[in-house]
């Protein structure tokens, strides 16, 4: 069996007056309702560029510039497609059946793995021994704008705690390096039952059949993100795409025993 399926959707209106409203905004991002765009939105703090997309680095601390606020557009919380597929195979008795499913596209943003990078607790962070330079253009101020300056920044060394207390921590940390495509393949269930002979039920009263089996269900799954893209926040549309937090998924084993009477 498979499946596919895609949603497509577009804010036609708000109450009167708003054009644009956004759900409980968090440290880190905030998912919006735009009339004219489509529900769930995400916007984080973000990089600061010039018109070629560079970014602008501040070419007296080497550090990079930061938009102010969360106005940086990162994709929407919803996945492009999803789609499964589904199989089972039986003999004499014995019947084995899976499902896999696939998330494609979409965006998660990780306040968690901001905080893990601010702390150097984060795999990314493990090289501090390696001199790091900010891929971008230098730039200064000028009315107390940034402006770039044209010069690729190549001399301003970072160490790796410098650049990532910068960037994350637990305050309002910049959400663009902490947004990840939410494409997921996930092995979502397997099972393996053996239904027992109708002989060995000749001689009974009151069972007629039995079936006894095992099952997994979340027991794989390949990301994209460094975690589960498929945690949320919370149940609301504002807490979708968001990990704040979140404890790791789980997996789960059981046994089960069906009888016919």
């Amino acid at each position: 069996t498979i499946n596919f399926a895609k949603n497509t959707n577009k804010v036609l209106r708000l109450t009167e007056g708003v054009e644009n409203y956004g759900f409980a905004p968090n440290r880190i991002s905030k998912t919006t309702a735009k009339v004219g765009d489509r529900l769930g939105e995400v916007f984080v703090k973000g990089f600061l560029r010039d018109a070629s997309g560079a970014i602008l680095v501040d070419s007296a601390g080497g550090l990079p510039r930061f938009t102010k606020g969360q106005d940086v557009y990162m994709g929407n919380i919803a996945p492009d497609w999803t789609a499964g597929i589904s199989n089972a195979i039986s003999y004499k008795g014995v019947k084995f059946d899976f499902l896999f499913d696939y998330r494609s596209g979409g965006v998660v943003v990780s306040h968690t793995q901001a905080v893990l990078a601010g702390l150097g607790k984060a795999e990314i962070t493990a090289n501090r021994d390696a001199p790091y330079i900010v891929q971008g253009v230098n730039s200064t101020l000028r009315d107390n704008v940034p402006v770039s300056v044209g010069s690729t920044n190549t001399l301003t060394l970072l160490t790796a705690e410098k650049y990532y207390k910068a960037i994350g921590g637990r305050g309002t940390p910049v959400g663009e390096p902490f947004t990840y495509d939410a494409t997921v393949l996930r092995l979502r269930q397997v099972t393996l039952s053996y239904a027992l002979p109708k002989s060995t039920f000749s001689n009974s009263k009151l069972f007629k059949s039995a079936v006894i089996g095992v099952y997994g269900r979340n027991l794989w799954f390949s990301s994209k993100a460094p975690f589960d893209p498929e945690i949320a926040l919370n149940t609301g549309i504002g807490g979708q795409g968001i990990d704040f937090y979140a404890p790791p998924s789980t997996s789960s084993i059981g046994f089960n025993l069906n009888v016919g009477f």
